[in-house]
């Protein structure tokens, strides 16, 4: 999962890189030019009784020059030196380090705001397959929803469809499972569900990919920090976290909850779900007005079974 970042990166990241040259330039203090007079006669330019810690880079260096000079006149300037040498060698390492983390952050905004666009695309890209489902299925079934519009009466009620079914209770049931619930902008059950319904639901049923891919954006976009919120494994347990990050990042961006479905519906209602009396009635009126074309005897098995004792749809001026 990719962290948002809220505020002014630009700025936030140049205020930070001025104040790290300024530390360093404080630490690196000013140059010191090498002296044309014998090292005996110059004054220590790190006192004997200084903080190492405290005295400059350059004051180090030119105390380790003037040290060295002397190292033959005076054994105890020896450990001296080797101190001096070994703070420089560090606080070179450190610097080199530092540079680094300067190169990094200049560059961090624009590898975040290309993996977002990544992540987009490829979210995009998994309801291109959806599309492209719905598409073939209609064009196949075109010449039978071009039939059953031509009908009237009770055969006119009978409509054929394509189209996405989405499981948002599911997606969000999953969602919530990943969660405190006990506070946070998605405290208590139900909340994400609502907010999924008025926010993607629209999207994942009829939008195009890019319109879903935008919609999951502006739902990441709002709602990012709130998940980080209300997240139920705290940071300090970093496995935990990343692998409940993970997590987070396979939910929202899974298409589980999303089918193509194609049928024919009565009055706007799916066969499946019609008793199986009137269900038997309507498909029989579907098969009478396929095959209009067809004088070949249609037999018909035990035709009482599951019928109403009143078959209000043959009532109704069926054919």
């Amino acid at each position: 999962m990719v962290l948002k970042f809220i505020g002014d990166q630009t700025n936030t990241i140049g205020e930070r890189r001025s104040a790290v040259r300024k530390g360093i330039a404080q630490l690196t203090g000013p140059a010191i030019p090498r002296p044309e007079v014998p090292a005996a006669g110059l004054a220590p330019f790190v006192a004997d009784d200084a903080v190492l810690n405290e005295a400059t880079l350059n004051s180090r260096k030119a105390e380790a020059w003037r040290v060295g000079q002397l190292i033959g006149l005076d054994s105890s300037k020896q450990k001296q030196l080797e101190g001096l040498n070994a703070k420089i060698a560090k606080n070179e390492a450190l610097l080199g380090a530092v540079n680094k983390n300067i190169l990094n952050a200049e560059g961090a905004q624009q590898r975040i705001s290309a993996l977002i666009l990544k992540r987009k695309q490829a979210y995009s890209s998994l309801f291109d397959g959806f599309v492209s489902e719905q598409d073939q299925l209609t064009e196949m079934y075109s010449p039978l929803r071009r039939h059953l519009n031509a009908e009237v009466g009770t055969l006119g009620k009978l409509t054929f469809s394509v189209r996405r079914v989405v499981d948002v209770q599911s997606w969000s049931t999953m969602g919530e499972g990943l969660l405190n619930l006990r506070t946070g902008h998605f405290r208590g059950r139900g909340e994400l569900m609502r907010v999924a319904v008025d926010t993607l639901l629209p999207a994942w049923e009829s939008g195009t990919s890019a319109e879903v891919a935008e919609a999951m954006a502006t739902f990441r976009n709002e709602h990012d920090k709130h998940v980080i919120e209300q997240a139920k494994v705290p940071r300090s347990d970093v496995s935990g976290y990343r692998k409940w990050a993970q997590d987070v990042s396979a939910w929202l961006n899974s298409t589980e909850h999303v089918s193509v479905s194609y049928g024919v519906q009565y009055d706007g209602v799916d066969i499946e779900q019609l008793s199986p009396g009137t269900r038997g009635i309507v498909l029989l009126l579907l098969y009478l007005a396929v095959d209009q074309s067809d004088d070949r005897p249609l037999i018909i098995d035990q035709p009482e079974e599951n019928l109403h004792s009143q078959p209000t749809l043959l009532n109704m001026g069926g054919r």
